[in-house]
């Protein structure tokens, strides 16, 4: 996927942000808690294409739709994430996996020194 892409994607749904939105989405930028953080040095008073720029920068391309996504949902702004979502589809992306999907609710791998008998008792629990 072209990051100039996802850029553009993200950077037309910033700047569809009133001002309090765009100053509430930088907010809730710097105080997510998940990793990487974003420094409040790096897009404090920043324009929308400068924090775009960021978040491409720090998140890479699909991760920094899917946090743009979620701050935008966090805010209560579902139609700009959805459209956020359709924007980015139209170069590639795809959502990451969401919470119940089959990746995650495959069981973890047998590693050398796993108790064997203990693994396939569990597998069959699934």
């Amino acid at each position: 996927m072209s990051s100039r892409s996802v850029r553009k994607c993200i950077n037309e749904i910033l700047s569809s942000l009133r001002e309090e939105e765009f100053d509430r989405f930088v907010h809730e930028l710097v105080n997510r808690e998940q990793e990487p953080p974003v420094l409040l040095d790096r897009v404090e008073k920043k324009k929308r294409w400068e924090v775009t720029d960021v978040m491409v920068d720090t998140f890479t391309d699909n991760p920094a739709v899917d946090v743009a996504k979620e701050l935008l949902e966090q805010m209560h702004l579902g139609n700009k994430a959805q459209r956020l979502v359709e924007l980015a589809r139209t170069c590639g992306y795809e959502p990451a996996p969401g919470p119940g999907d089959a990746a995650e609710a495959a069981p973890p791998p047998v590693t050398p020194g796993d108790d064997v008998e203990r693994m396939e008792t569990l597998s069959f629990l699934h």
